[in-house]
């Protein structure tokens, strides 16, 4: 071989040496890519709000019948719902009397409804599909009616009852 082949061959080589090292020793990737999962249970969820704590009657006889507003049972849920009220057997004086009253003379109209007797223990009141953030508002609206036989309250005293209305999701 003739010394300008060696030359160049040898050339050559050092040539393809040097671009072989410096790719070799080539900058790391300028970007990389991983994956993050972010997951969670979303649970059945209900909020229950009365506009109106009391509802108060006032003075009655069973001369007539008496209609006070409830205010609004507001739901919010974000699955299907279900409003109802559980009542006692009976209105009792708050002094802690004797005398009581049966629960059936209250009669609840929920919305547009129809006026229906209170029955002791649970009653369905109304129903709804998930709600938006403002929820659904059911107007309470009750109708009082005594009877001759009911025993008036002691004096100092009122008769009362307390209603638990639940909000439930399945």
């Amino acid at each position: 071989m003739s010394r300008m082949r060696i030359a160049l061959v040898g050339g050559l080589a050092a040539a393809l040496l040097v671009v072989s090292a410096g790719s070799a020793m080539a900058a790391p990737p300028s970007s990389d890519t991983q994956n993050q999962t972010v997951q969670f249970t979303n649970r059945a969820a209900v909020q229950l709000t009365l506009a109106t704590p009391l509802v108060d009657f006032g003075n009655v006889d069973p001369l007539a019948q008496y209609a006070a507003g409830g205010g609004n049972a507001t739901v919010k849920a974000n699955a299907g719902w279900t409003l109802s009220v559980t009542a006692p057997a009976n209105f009792t004086e708050t002094g802690g009397r004797l005398n009581t009253i049966p629960i059936g003379r209250l009669s609840l109209k929920p919305g547009a409804g129809a006026y229906a007797a209170v029955a002791s223990g649970a009653n369905a009141v109304s129903s709804g599909a998930r709600t938006t953030n403002a929820g659904t508002a059911t107007a309470l609206a009750y109708h009082l009616e005594l009877q001759f036989g009911d025993n008036p309250n002691t004096a100092g005293d009122q008769y009362q009852a307390v209603l638990v209305y639940t909000a439930t999701t399945p």
